[in-house]
């Protein structure tokens, strides 16, 4: 899959002392991207072309475990990221290592005129960040839902959007909140007969996320 553009999601309805068009005046200023890689190891020249063109990658789908976590750096010396491993709660050995999967990060460049703080919020498959942004800082999600084919899997879909809202709650009153990445859902031409895209359309609703 080609990297996208990031057309976000984000919170309208939070902090009062800024307007809505300093919010987007804010947002806007930030150069992201979101890319499923489908295994980092074998997209390292797109994604050093992509960092030197955007402030921000936010990366689905990297297929590494915890123990190849230095490979984010190996491949680049100025790269600094947060990812989160499929493995986290349960770390597999290099001698027990299968195919890779799933897993989310975010990389930006060492040398980044902003300030980030890694964030331990979410599972495997959200990754959060704080960017110290004027007068208010941006909480920046990376998200990959799960994809369609099984009642675990909808199951799971669901457990995640959970997840995504109560970090929402979390840090609506203090932060300008974007969240990006694969959807696994639509919200173009959305069938009444698609419960993914039902849920996230719902979800949108319900916690005053918009385009």
């Amino acid at each position: 899959m080609s990297p996208s553009p990031v057309q976000p999601f984000h919170v309208t309805n939070h902090s009062s002392y800024q307007s809505s068009a300093d919010k987007c005046s804010e947002i806007g200023k930030l150069s992201l991207i979101t890319y499923n890689v489908k295994n980092l190891k074998s997209n390292y020249v797109c994604i050093n072309n992509l960092l030197n063109s955007h402030d921000f990658i936010l990366i689905q789908e990297h297929w590494l475990f915890k123990f190849e976590e230095k490979l984010f750096s190996q491949f680049n010396s100025n790269i600094a990221y947060h990812a989160k491993y499929v493995d986290d709660s349960d770390p597999i050995p290099p001698i027990q290592k299968p195919r890779g999967f799933a897993g989310t990060a975010i990389l930006w460049k060492k040398n980044s005129e902003y300030k980030v703080t890694k964030l331990p919020d979410g599972d495997h498959r959200i990754t959060c960040i704080e960017i110290d942004t004027n007068p208010t800082p941006v909480l920046l999600l990376c998200v990959y839902m799960p994809s369609k084919g099984s009642k675990i899997r909808d199951n799971a879909y669901d457990e995640t959007l959970d997840q995504i809202g109560h970090i929402i709650v979390k840090y609506t009153s203090s932060h300008n909140i974007i969240c990006a990445g694969d959807w696994n859902a639509t919200l173009l031409q959305a069938s009444t007969q698609d419960a993914r895209d039902r849920k996230l359309k719902e979800f949108l609703y319900e916690y005053n996320l918009t385009l």
